[in-house]
């Protein structure tokens, strides 16, 4: 009869290191096992610090702070913020009725609406009058007098005819076509262009009204509170209540803000309750004891609470990624813990007492879930190296957070235990878990292997063709009415709602900096990103006096012009023709609210000028992001200066910038890391390669199934690559361990394979949550980590061992004379011996 393997030889192999890791992990489990009160006393007290952190937390998703603020985007979007306040509108569509009944709508609305404390200001109606009006004040000087000198010589025409007989000669044309068509081209967008003949944001059955708060949208209070009172006004609004007929609903930057959060918090929810209840579910099938649901669960609960109560005192906020800390955590902690109280239940199972398998469990499973743990950090922690604060603060907090989750395995888990033995609760020995099929895998291992390893070169192959999207709206577009209808406005709009914003000291910078922009957009030809480019300076011309002889000259001889045959003809360039006649000359006050609330700065009068840059391409693809930067960043003067350009697309191109420079360099980094706590903690160089091989080609193999399913890499998922790597090397070295340490393979395969593979499972179950968010980046994510950790599962727990079973480590022969092909295991984890012809 033979006996249950003897896991202690991993202490007579193990290095001095290693060793004294070990013995240290045993040395405080048995005194927390001894000493369960205190233990616990001393853990609470650290919680109750962390939960009054926790109870202060709050998640920001402003991409703008995604970026240090040492950065020159980040600057000036701050300085964006202080002199042009609000970017962007909450943005009421009204739908249904006719379209008169539309308009009362809206115009009964703005008067309401502008009362708001909170809004600076309504639009209702495109500013294509006041232009339409202004017209011949807004011409270029060259091309004023170039009108001027072409409506002259019909006038004089007419002079003429009224006293010589001139019938014989056809009369002059004025044709101003071209002058006309450079002012649209500077101006034609804020008249909504040839396709918006009427001056309402609208079409045949919708129309937008545009509400401006006073504070920005990242401000998350505010943002509910303005459109809570926009919501309200407008539901009481008694131009609504005349025309019943006509419907409303909000979007706008500030609706989808605070809708985007409420889709955050809500999935935040939904994946701690599932990924919580799937795990807690496992380890009932797994352990086959409530009592194991307990002693994992309160320990794992408690380093979920520690890590937030950290991410408080350091962060003070969540960002769109570390908001999900608490599902990947409990897929990632309770791995540990789950092979620590597999172990004390295999060694309990030969007959020894609790506190000796809680000390064999901390100094061999702890020692290797300690490396585990350190590894997985590292590879967070390698995420640290790039400025982009998304990545940077999810790998502290979840570097921080699967080794305080540790800690509590290492105090709480020995106490609880004990305190459970104490209570008779663990009077009936768990027998160890085991992994089933793994004999019927052993023996067809000569089949098993160049079927799987063909099949990981084949998708490993696959992996040059994975692709990255770049598009921004595939991350935060959720299905939600506030973002499709989004899309609606920015048609009616007529171009982008939020504009980027340039900063000349003065009007001649302005000007200057105007027309550079406009020329690289000519030289960009199809390539270029701008449609439109607004100053103060050039809707109020600082110029006036040196305009006005020349514009009083041709609004008096169009005045004569324009009651006879000519009207029709220049109807067509000026469809206001006759308060184009009357016009004055444009003053600040003049302006149109919405133009003089935008071009105004919020510090004051005396400011210096603001500068629009209208993009006209999708600022959702990344490529036409970059192109914006580059074109617009750095606007260089001919005197030398530079006019700075700033907004969210200047944002987003540092930060496609910062992952394409970070990747490959968070991947070598994380190898590297990971390799070197493996030597510390193994104790050999060869079982730090042997790790880490698996890894490296579940990596690979994932990058080609994600490519051969279908899907994309993204600025989000693409987190996933470096942790699937932590996890391979975890998982392969759970096993390498212990064959090192003598045991026989089919032992540790059914054993340490069935541990790992509910590690693996349990990771599915906080990683497989995310793909149940309705935010599609975080569901991309989960999706990735799903193909991912499915992979490692095949590749760690089957085909490893598989070769290891075809290829014996040189110790392993020597350690033990048992091999798949004479050695069976039987359900209760014991070898039994057959004899092979």
């Amino acid at each position: 009869m033979t006996q249950p393997a003897d896991p202690s030889g991993a202490e007579e192999r193990a290095s001095g290191v290693a060793l004294r890791i070990g013995a240290a992990l045993a040395f405080i489990a048995v005194h927390c096992f001894r000493r369960p009160l205190q233990a616990l006393l001393a853990v609470v007290l650290v919680l109750a610090a962390a939960g009054y952190g926790v109870s202060k937390l709050k998640i920001d998703p402003d991409i703008a702070e995604l970026l240090p603020p040492s950065y020159e985007s980040v600057q000036d979007l701050e300085t964006l913020k202080q002199r042009f306040g609000g970017v962007g509108y909450v943005v009421l569509l009204l739908d249904g009725g006719t379209p008169e009944a539309r308009r009362a709508v809206a115009k009964g609305l703005a008067p309401e609406l502008a009362a708001l404390p909170s809004v600076s200001y309504v639009e209702v109606e495109r500013p294509a009058a006041y232009l339409r009006s202004k017209a011949l004040w807004l011409f270029e000087v060259d091309d004023l007098r170039e009108l001027e000198r072409r409506v002259r010589i019909r006038y004089h025409y007419d002079i003429e005819r009224s006293f010589l007989d001139l019938d014989d000669r056809a009369p002059p044309s004025v044709k101003v076509d071209d002058l006309v068509a450079k002012l649209e081209a500077r101006f034609g967008g804020l008249q909504g262009g040839d396709d918006a003949p009427s001056t309402y944001y609208e079409d045949a059955s919708r129309l937008a009204v545009f509400v401006r708060p006073t504070e920005l949208a990242s401000n998350l209070d505010f943002s509910r509170r303005v459109v809570a009172e926009v919501e309200q006004v407008a539901a009481k609004s008694a131009a609504l209540t005349a025309h019943p007929e006509v419907r409303f609903e909000l979007t706008g930057r500030y609706k989808k803000r605070v809708d985007l959060q409420e889709v955050l918090a809500s999935d935040l929810r939904l994946t701690s309750i599932v990924s919580i209840l799937l795990v807690a579910g496992y380890l009932a099938l797994h352990f086959r004891r409530w009592t194991a649901i307990v002693l994992l669960i309160i320990p794992l609960n408690a380093g979920l609470l520690l890590a937030y109560g950290l991410a408080a005192a350091t962060f003070g906020s969540l960002n769109i990624l570390t908001t999900f800390l608490g599902a990947i955590l409990v897929g990632i902690g309770v791995d540990s813990g789950i092979h620590i109280l597999g172990r004390v239940h295999e060694v309990a199972a030969g007959g020894a007492s609790q506190e000796e398998a809680v000390r064999v469990a901390f100094r061999d499973a702890g020692r290797v879930s300690l490396a585990a743990m350190l590894t997985t950090a590292a590879a967070f922690m390698c995420l640290t190296v790039t400025d982009f604060r998304a990545f940077r603060e999810f790998g502290v907090l979840t570097a921080a957070g699967v080794l305080l989750v540790f800690l509590c395995y290492l105090f709480m888990l020995p106490a609880l235990i004990s305190l459970a033995d104490r209570t008779r609760l663990t009077r009936h020995r768990a027998a160890a878990a085991s992994l089933p099929g793994t004999g019927w895998l052993g023996r067809r291992a000569r089949l098993v292997v160049p079927v799987m390893g063909l099949a990981a070169l084949i998708f490993a192959g696959l992996s040059a063709r994975v692709h990255f999207d770049s598009d921004f709206s595939r991350l935060d577009d959720a299905d939600l009415p506030s973002f499709r209808l989004d899309r609606q406005v920015t048609e009616l709009l007529g171009r982008s709602q939020t504009p980027l914003v340039a900063f000349p000291e003065n009007d001649s910078q302005a000007t200057q900096a105007a027309e550079v922009a406009r020329e690289r957009m000519r030289q960009a030809g199809t390539l270029a990103t701008i449609g439109e480019v607004v100053t103060l300076s050039e809707l109020v011309p600082p110029d006036v006096e040196a305009r006005a002889p020349y514009v009083t000259s041709v609004q008096k001889m169009l005045s004569r012009i324009a009651r006879g045959d000519q009207r029709e003809e220049l109807l067509r360039s000026f469809p206001d023709l006759d308060a184009l006649i009357e016009a004055t000359a444009p003053t600040k006050e003049s302006l149109p609210e919405s133009l003089r609330q935008v071009l105004t700065p919020q510090d004051g009068e005396a400011a210096t000028p603001l500068m629009l840059l209208y993009p006209s391409v999708s600022l959702s693809d990344a490529e036409a992001v970059r192109r914006t930067a580059d074109q617009v960043r750095h606007l260089s003067l001919e005197s030398g200066e530079v006019v700075r350009t700033a907004g969210e697309p200047i944002i987003l191109a540092d930060i496609l910038k910062l992952i394409a420079q970070d990747g490959p360099r968070i991947l070598l980094l994380t190898l590297v890391f990971i390799f070197v706590f493996l030597r510390l903690t193994l104790g050999s160089f060869r079982m730090a390669t042997l790790a880490t091989v698996p890894a490296v080609l579940t990596l690979l193999v994932t990058a080609g199934a994600v490519a051969a399913f279908g899907l994309s890499l993204n600025m989000l998922n693409i987190i996933i690559l470096p942790i699937l790597l932590g996890i391979g090397v975890d998982d392969g070295a759970h096993l390498l361990a212990r064959i090192e340490a003598g045991e026989p393979l089919p032992v540790v395969w059914r054993h340490t394979g069935a541990d790992v593979g509910g590690a693996i499972l349990t990771d599915a179950f906080g990683f497989g949550a995310l793909a149940l968010a309705a935010h599609p980046g975080l569901a991309s994510l989960g999706q990735v980590a799903l193909i991912g950790l499915a992979a490692n599962f095949l590749i760690c727990v089957v085909l490893l061992p598989a070769v290891l079973s075809l290829v014996p480590l040189v110790r392993v022969r020597a350690a033990a004379s048992a091999t798949l092909n004479d050695t069976e295991v039987s359900a209760d984890g014991v070898l039994t011996h057959r004899r092979t012809p």
